[in-house]
């Protein structure tokens, strides 16, 4: 790969609206995942009486991190709209042939919007993560349990998956329709993986469940493993085809 063309595709990114939607929207529910858990049950007590109690517990520090897996499919949505359109609008426009004339070979062009949109998510991701859990620090005085870092893991997994689905499509479409159709047909099919009772425990939807029970500890480390690798697998699986596909195709 071109590290010239990489830096290219590194700086122009930062040049355009998807940094600012990426990053914006991850940073916007870092942010509000603590103060959400802190504050909502002081907000839900101030409702005047409707004629039945709400019972509201105490919130917890894990009431936080139940925020992070809720809000982070909210910003799974940038994600997929920031790159579903990233090689496909490219073609649709012609840029990619006066990329490809200057010497830069498919291979080059298709790995080098990839690897920059790994590094763009695992930035946001980063920056939502470490958001949330200062903010949990500050508001609840901890912030730390031990299935943490396997939650964050598991939901980091995903949204590779879902990026994976969503520049595969973008390489083999001619429009960004398809990349769209990718990404949200994962995000939104691969949860109702759980309704499969005994296979769902190696499905990628597990990823998304998973957590959930980690902050209850009703899971374990073990029980990431094969919705993990499956994740993996699958994701290569759809670049390196993608990645075949682009090379061949008629642009």
């Amino acid at each position: 790969m071109r590290l010239s063309f990489y830096k290219k595709e590194f700086i122009e990114f930062f040049r355009t609206y998807r940094f600012y939607v990426l990053f914006g929207v991850f940073a916007f529910f870092g942010i509000l995942n603590a103060p959400t858990a802190r504050y909502l049950p002081e907000l839900m007590k101030a409702i005047p009486d409707i004629g039945f109690k709400i019972e509201i517990p105490t919130p917890t520090m894990t009431d936080s991190y139940v925020q992070f897996i809720s809000n982070v499919t909210n910003s799974f949505f940038a994600l997929i709209i920031v790159f579903m359109g990233s090689i496909s609008t490219e073609i649709k426009k012609g840029t990619i042939y006066l990329v490809l004339s200057k010497g830069v070979s498919r291979f080059d062009f298709y790995y080098s919007k990839l690897l920059n949109a790994f590094v763009m998510y695992t930035a946001a991701y980063a920056g939502y993560t470490i958001l949330t859990i200062a903010g949990t620090w500050i508001l609840f005085g901890s912030w730390h349990f031990d299935g943490l870092i396997l939650l964050i893991l598991s939901l980091y997994i995903f949204g590779l998956l879902l990026l994976s689905a969503v520049i595969s499509a973008s390489a083999t479409a001619k429009s960004a329709g398809p990349g769209a159709f990718a990404g949200f047909g994962f995000l939104i099919l691969l949860p109702l993986t759980e309704f499969f009772k005994g296979a769902a425990q190696y499905l990628p939807g597990r990823l998304l469940s998973l957590p959930v029970n980690l902050i209850s500890n009703n899971a374990a480390g073990i029980d990431l493993i094969w919705p993990a690798l499956v994740s993996v697998s699958l994701s290569a699986a759809m670049i390196i085809a993608a990645s075949i596909r682009f090379r061949k195709r008629e642009l």
